[in-house]
């Protein structure tokens, strides 16, 4: 392969960058990628990397991501851009030549080189590219969750138009540059859609992939099995046909591509979506008109859009919301008297139990509760040290009056010893109490 060299005796090269990957064949294949920029580094190296997400024709999975770093004689990636002096001084510039010049020697070098007087603009004309969408500031119903009372707008662009026999939507997605979701499965997986109706803007609450993903499934089971039942039944019936697991595989494997071929048949047809987006959309229809003529609980701003209601639905959700505050408002006054009547009765009966217990102290019987020694203590006032009044609360076992004498009763613990302090306590008590009467 001939290459040829500039005025200075550099590789010459075009302004097209491609990055290479291996076929199904084991040989390499080098793709174009339009939307990249040229690197520059301290290393020598010819480098790009790429301003987006680059899919395949299969649109499953981005063949780069944006922000990673290429080498051009190669298309081969190397690391992403804010890693790129991490990744020279982890490996060193030696080695990185070395990848090099061992790939070119063995598959050649990148089309960027191997046709230097290629022109970008000849390979992406700008005549057959399509414009860049333009924003247009619309009225979205909702922002961050609630609904958009002030009619702030913001800037949206028009996605595509789906239709079926019953219905017709213009979608439109966010103009950010920053995606709906981190991790797209595919390049119709970034961005929620929209739906434009009476010059709002709806949300759909799915990406057209999300969309895809759940109706064509259920279209291929049901032309396949009868329904999800009926294919499990199938896949059950074709483990138990196979002899062995390499078989049962490829069986399942076969299986699962002629789903996926029902599938990618259907992908284009947008009748299917809109169908899908007006059941979704008749749902919240009905959620409306429950609450506008059946008392309904919740008044659907997106039906109310649908049926050209929104300040009659703006009135009835004031209405609900009042309602709701003063059933608040009474569950929370109903919990307060139920916990003030709770808190006296349980009052009323810890002063019955603290009664009792000083009437057995003074008139005789038996104590079986320790909590009750420390609670009397408390109230009169004698001091029990922190030690005391853990052995009450774990060993006492019982206290008998019976007179002037007093029997105090413990569990064994590992010491096996009384408390002399306990008795002087219980003492102190029948005193307190005595002087009280």
């Amino acid at each position: 392969m001939a290459i040829s060299y500039d005025g200075c005796g550099h590789y010459k090269h075009s302004n097209v960058f491609y990055i290479s990957r291996p076929d199904n064949n084991g040989h390499i294949e080098y793709i174009p990628v339009k939307e990249a920029k040229a690197l520059k580094n301290p290393y020598g190296l010819d480098l790009f990397y790429v301003t987006s997400d680059i899919y395949g024709t299969d649109e499953k999975r981005p063949l780069s991501r944006a922000g990673s770093v290429t080498e051009g004689m190669t298309g081969m990636k190397l690391c992403n851009k804010s890693d790129l002096d991490a990744c020279i001084s982890k490996y060193g510039i030696d080695k990185v030549n070395k990848l090099v010049s061992d790939f070119v020697e063995k598959h050649g070098f990148s089309p960027r080189y191997s046709r230097p007087d290629e022109d970008k603009k000849e390979l992406f004309p700008e005549s057959d590219a399509p414009s860049e969408p333009k924003s247009v500031l619309l009225t979205p119903l909702f922002i961050d969750g609630n609904f958009n009372r002030d009619g702030k707008r913001m800037r949206f662009m028009f996605y595509k138009t789906v239709s079926s026999v019953n219905a017709t939507y213009n979608l439109y997605i966010s103009a950010s540059k920053i995606p709906d979701k981190d991790y797209p499965q595919a390049g119709n997986d970034k961005y929620l859609i929209f739906a434009l109706v009476d010059g709002w803007i709806v949300p759909c609450n799915a990406t057209e992939y999300d969309i895809e993903k759940t109706t064509l499934g259920h279209i291929s089971t049901e032309k396949l099995y009868g329904d999800f039942e009926g294919r499990e039944k199938y896949y059950s019936k074709l483990r138990a046909n196979c002899s062995t697991q390499n078989e049962i595989e490829e069986a399942i494997k076969a299986q699962i591509q002629k789903e996926k071929e029902i599938e990618d048949g259907l992908r284009s047809d947008d009748s299917i979506k809109a169908e899908f987006l007006r059941k979704n959309f008749d749902y919240h229809i009905s959620t409306y008109l429950e609450a506008r003529d059946n008392n309904g609980r919740f008044p659907d701003f997106i039906g109310a859009v649908f049926v050209g209601e929104v300040e009659n639905c703006k009135v009835l959700a004031d209405k609900k919301r009042k309602e709701y505050e003063q059933e608040r408002e009474a569950r929370r006054a109903a919990n307060a008297e139920k916990e003030r009547i709770e808190a006296e009765e349980k009052a009323k009966k810890e002063a019955e139990e603290i009664k009792n217990a000083e009437d057995i102290f003074i008139n005789g019987g038996t104590i079986t509760d320790g909590r009750m020694v420390c609670t009397l203590a408390d109230k009169y006032g004698i001091s029990t040290p922190i030690k005391t009044r853990g052995w009450i609360l774990n060993r006492f076992a019982k206290c008998v009056f019976d007179g002037d004498k007093i029997t105090v009763s413990y569990w064994k613990g590992k010491s096996n010893t009384g408390s002399t302090k306990v008795y002087d306590i219980i003492v102190d008590i029948k005193a307190a109490i005595k002087n009280m009467m």
